[in-house]
């Protein structure tokens, strides 16, 4: 688990947390925002949010957590999303790694493909890395190049407040 303050791609605490999966669903870790905003030093939950993984962040699966509505959190702002490679995964042709970075906490970042049938590997997800890479599986033949002109990259700073 990691808390972020929105301004940040800093974690401001880091904390692992054992557990043995026992039964289909269980619970593995309880917390107080209070605590946790004053564990990360965020000063208000308005300041801060969870970052949850099971294992390898990049890997197993993970998830999220505002501590407080979007509307009301302090520091978020737009970020400077950018696309900074499209590249042909080499095991796939019609499969593409796209990297995308940021400057600071992103929302919702989700991607498009204009004109292209396809699937994204992941969209509508919070980027709190610097870096980050998604994969497009091609429904029909494109180029790196044509691919690469085709896609914009959004967040929810840029549609709100």
């Amino acid at each position: 688990m990691r808390v972020y303050a929105w301004g940040s791609l800093e974690p401001r605490f880091t904390e692992e947390i054992p557990y043995r999966i026992l039964k289909p669903c269980q619970q593995v870790f309880t917390a107080s925002v209070d605590s946790l905003v004053e564990k990360a030093k965020c000063g208000s939950a308005e300041s801060c949010f969870l970052f949850l993984h099971l294992g390898d962040p990049d890997t197993g699966p993970t998830s999220w957590l505002p501590l407080t509505t979007i509307r009301g959190t302090k520091g978020l702002e737009k970020p400077d999303l950018k696309i900074t490679k499209v590249s042909t995964d080499t095991t796939n042709a019609s499969t593409f790694i796209i990297d995308i970075s940021t400057n600071r906490p992103a929302p919702f970042v989700w991607l498009e493909a204009t004109g292209f049938k396809g699937r994204f590997s992941d969209n509508g997800f919070l980027l709190c890395e610097i870096t980050s890479s998604v994969r497009f599986y091609a429904w029909e033949t494109v180029s790196e190049e044509t691919l690469r002109i085709a896609l914009t990259v959004t967040s929810l700073m840029d549609v709100y407040r």
